[in-house]
């Protein structure tokens, strides 16, 4: 249950929340695509139809310049608060949408309802479905799996070039590590804060987590770096993002994360990926204009979520770019 994994001092923070899947991009892309996802308020409610769209692609996850915007002026909403657009097909647009809109390198859309911005921007692509595969198709034809275990208790993604830290233990009481410190950073049971002095990165999840991971903690003591790597970081949201699943599979299809099949993450990395609690796990990345707030991966029903820096404690699982050695 949340309330037993989490300690809350302060109020969730409230956003418009835009709960859809997170995507990558791809050098060859049609002159359209399909967006589809579900809009509702901070509680959880559908928001009433129709509502006006604005859709702008950048380059850069946060901040810079849209490359391209377009709107959906009385975009419809079902009963759920899903729409369903054609990127691309958009009125008033900005910029041009076509194939060099879409080369080499990620882009990220980010919405606007009204005139609410929705964050964080969701990394986006040609395929909406690929981040639910259990086996990526190389161009020669061959089949790979998608993670694989590097047996230095670490998990590479072969889909996004993530090295993921494994989790170990078995989930069951947690210990909250700000308070009474975790030797032991790998235990699936720790919950760490984000933040002792707002905004600054300091609370436990750097300064205890990160540090002993990094080999920082105690540097005297010459047990070095985890996994032979001294660069391990809090994922991004959209990294998180990339081993979580849920709300929605698909457009039009049933919940991929039911209270059975629950925590909600990607089948194929539990596998090999050591325990999740099915609960609120840290992301690095900061609420848009509101420096008390950070992301959070929800790995108790889906989707994402806003939360205080230093009013929650939350579980943590670390990454890096990078693959088995």
């Amino acid at each position: 249950m949340i309330k037993s994994a989490l300690r809350f001092r302060t109020p969730w923070l409230p956003v418009l929340a835009l709960l859809l899947l997170a995507l990558r991009a791809f050098a060859q892309v049609p002159q359209d695509m399909t967006f589809t996802g579900r809009l509702v308020d901070n509680l959880g409610n559908p928001l009433a139809s129709p509502v006006n769209l604005e859709l702008r692609v950048f380059d850069t996850d946060m901040g810079g310049t849209a490359l391209y915007t377009e709107e959906h002026n009385g975009t419809a909403l079902d009963t759920t608060g899903g729409f369903s657009v054609q990127l691309g097909l958009g009125t008033s647009p900005v910029g041009t949408f076509d194939a060099a809109l879409f080369s080499d390198v990620d882009r990220w859309l980010e919405v606007v309802v009204g005139v609410d911005v929705l964050t964080p921007r969701q990394i986006i692509g040609s395929v909406p479905w690929a981040l639910i595969a259990q086996q990526v198709e190389p161009w020669d034809g061959s089949t790979t799996p998608r993670f694989e275990d590097c047996g230095d208790s670490t998990v590479a993604d072969h889909q996004t070039g993530l090295q993921w830290e494994k989790k170990m233990g078995t989930v069951g009481t947690t210990i909250i590590c700000e308070t009474a410190g975790c030797p032991d950073p790998h235990d699936v049971n720790n919950l760490y804060d984000w933040s002792d002095n707002i905004p600054e990165s300091d609370g436990a999840a750097f300064t205890d987590f990160l540090a002993r991971l990094n080999g920082e903690f105690d540097p005297d003591a010459g047990t070095g770096c985890f996994a032979g790597h001294c660069d391990w970081e809090l994922p991004k949201i959209s990294e998180l993002q990339t081993i979580l699943i849920g709300p929605e599979a698909a457009p039009g299809q049933a919940t991929t994360c039911s209270p059975a099949q629950r925590p909600c993450i990607d089948p194929g990395f539990a596998m090999i990926g050591g325990p999740t609690a099915s609960s609120f796990y840290w992301s690095a990345s900061e609420l848009a204009g509101n420096p008390l707030g950070a992301w959070l991966g929800l790995f108790d029903g889906g989707g994402v979520g806003p939360g205080s820096k230093s009013g929650v404690d939350a579980f943590v699982r670390a990454v890096r770019a990078g693959s088995c050695q």
